[in-house]
């Protein structure tokens, strides 16, 4: 492991007061300094180990073209930057740091300043994805880690697929995945590939384009049981596959194909309680028409309300119904420029 490396700053000996003490101590380190202080010897490994063994820990992976971040902390607390950067095979060491031989692939350079308290290190491997997988690694060998997510740019680089793989055989709950890359073409077997990597995740954002003519099954997509999930290029997403939502609480659908004549199907089947049981539904319909979509239904006109930037503001007149289904639910149904919206009390 690491030895102690010289700052401007006094040494404090926590190894020297008594255990009780030193407990205190190391339980009011912020992460940052529990995963820096984990990594100074293997007494303090097991230490931090020991004291933090029935506690729950996130993590939080960052992957865009050449900026890599993992930052960590406890479930339903603040995380924090761990400040882990990536150097190549070729690198050499970077001055004022100590080298960590974590194992014959892995070489870990831990720098040590004080500036705000922060510390960095340096993970040298071949491949950057491969480092911070490491770095996870670590992290589960010392915490407690239930939940991982994953904000991934889309390039020619890297593999989201086979990363979102080797992050989910760690044994974790994949949570939150936010696939960027809203420039990017993805052909169909690959799209269909990621979608199906993030059935099951909290969150999902999936900003690439997909080449048109792409299908997707809707016994897939009806595996979808996000808390919120958004699909910028939706132009595939078809009006059975939006019925097919029943574990989803929230979905968002930009440039979609959908027609006024699918929402008012959709509609129907939802009152019916044949179908999604969605309680927001946000989608972009061109040439959107609400007295198309509610036509043949039974509603109510409703005061809409929205909030923006100058504050609360009414909606326009005819652009805000209350429907009801069978079971009493009632749900709100809303124009805002050419987006649909629906949300259920």
């Amino acid at each position: 492991m690491l030895s102690p490396s010289s700052s401007t700053v006094p040494a404090f000996g926590l190894h020297k007061l008594p255990h009780l003490v030193s407990d205190k101590v190391v339980k009011s380190m912020v992460p940052m300094e529990l995963f820096t202080y984990s990594m100074v010897a293997e007494e303090t490994k097991a230490l931090v180990k020991r004291l933090f063994k029935k506690v729950s820990f996130q993590v939080s992976i960052f992957v865009q073209e050449q900026d890599y971040s993992v930052s960590f902390g406890q479930i339903g607390g603040a995380i924090s930057n761990l400040g882990c950067e990536v150097l190549s095979q070729e690198s050499e060491q970077v001055n004022g740091t100590q080298i960590w031989k974590m194992d014959e692939n892995t070489e870990v350079q831990m720098e040590h300043y004080y500036d705000g308290q922060i510390c960095r290190s340096y993970w040298k491997m071949k491949k950057e994805t491969e480092a911070i997988l490491k770095v996870l690694d670590y992290l589960r060998s010392v915490f407690n880690v239930k939940e991982v997510s994953v904000s991934f740019s889309i390039d020619e680089k890297y593999d989201a697929v086979e990363f979102l793989k080797s992050v989910k055989n760690r044994g974790v709950q994949l949570k939150n995945v936010n696939i960027t890359g809203f420039e990017v073409t993805l052909e169909a077997e690959a799209y269909k590939n990621l979608l199906n990597e993030c059935t099951e995740t909290s969150e999902l954002n999936v900003a690439p384009h997909v080449n048109w003519g792409f299908e997707y099954p809707v016994s897939n997509f009806s595996n979808f049981c996000q808390k919120f999930l958004t699909i910028e290029h939706a132009h595939w997403v078809t009006v059975h596959h939006l019925k097919s939502l029943r574990n989803c609480a929230s979905v968002t659908l930009n440039n979609s194909k959908l027609t006024n004549q699918n929402l008012n199907w959709f509609l129907r089947e939802w009152m019916e309680m044949s179908g999604a049981s969605l309680r927001n539904v946000d989608l972009e319909v061109k040439q959107l028409d609400l007295p198309r979509i509610i036509n043949g239904l039974k509603w109510t006109i409703k005061e809409g309300i929205i909030s923006g930037f100058g504050g609360f503001q009414k909606l326009p007149p005819g652009d805000c119904f209350e429907i009801q289904r069978i079971d009493g639910v009632k749900a709100t149904i809303s124009r805002i420029g050419e987006r649909f919206l629906m949300t259920r009390d």
